[in-house]
């Protein structure tokens, strides 16, 4: 059970096309025993989501700004999938009757999973988001654009490429559990100052049946 002060604050920002969301906890404790990162008592979590990794990113100079105690990716971290366009959108809907993925490949091309692994690096690679992830903790979960495929389920043939890449993306061990299991969904603890928080991810996409 959490107590103390719960407080939350939340935005949109335009900054580069993610979506961002603070929550923080206070933590009735002495200032002077609390860990680096939580100077200021609280337990704080930031969530992100639809992040646009071929824009450039304005938005972590404010996160690293706000010393959260964690990071959570929440879904769309890159876009991997690609809209098709007018002039192939006819073939695309042929192929769509025929392709594992149903009517889901209409209108969005399957991610290349090389040029999500790279998505992934130009993330990884800005220099604001590395200092934050050697700061804070950083886990998150997928959404469909960057599972592979819009509304993407069960039936996506590079799921499990996919969640590698991810891990690898979050810099989870080689021998974490979250690898020997099918699916992205995890609890984490965030620790801080004598507090903590459980945070629980789900995954919404690897063992999605498919629309009716």
């Amino acid at each position: 059970r959490q107590t103390g002060t719960n407080a939350m604050q939340g935005w949109k920002s335009v900054w580069g096309s993610i979506f961002l969301f603070s929550v923080s906890w206070t933590s009735a404790v002495d200032p002077g025993i609390v860990p680096e990162g939580a100077r200021d008592n609280h337990i704080r979590v930031m969530l992100g989501s639809c992040n646009k990794a071929d824009r450039e990113p304005r938005f972590w100079d404010l996160v690293l700004h706000r010393r959260p105690s964690a990071w959570v990716w929440m879904g769309d971290n890159v876009y991997a999938d690609k809209k098709r366009s007018k002039l192939n959108f006819p073939s695309g809907l042929f192929n769509a009757l025929k392709s594992p993925y149903g009517m889901e490949s209409a209108f969005f091309e399957p991610a290349n999973m090389s040029e999500m692994q790279k998505m992934y690096e130009s993330v990884k690679a800005h220099p604001t988001y590395k200092l934050l992830s050697q700061s804070t903790q950083i886990f998150g979960t997928w959404d469909d654009h960057d599972y592979g495929l819009n509304d993407g389920d069960r039936r996506f043939v590079d799921k499990h490429t996919s969640q590698r890449l991810l891990l690898d993306f979050l810099d989870e061990p080689a021998d974490s559990p979250q690898r020997k299991q099918e699916g992205v969904y995890w609890s984490h603890l965030v620790c801080a100052g004598g507090r903590s928080v459980r945070v629980v991810l789900l995954d919404v996409r690897s063992g999605k049946t498919p629309y009716p």
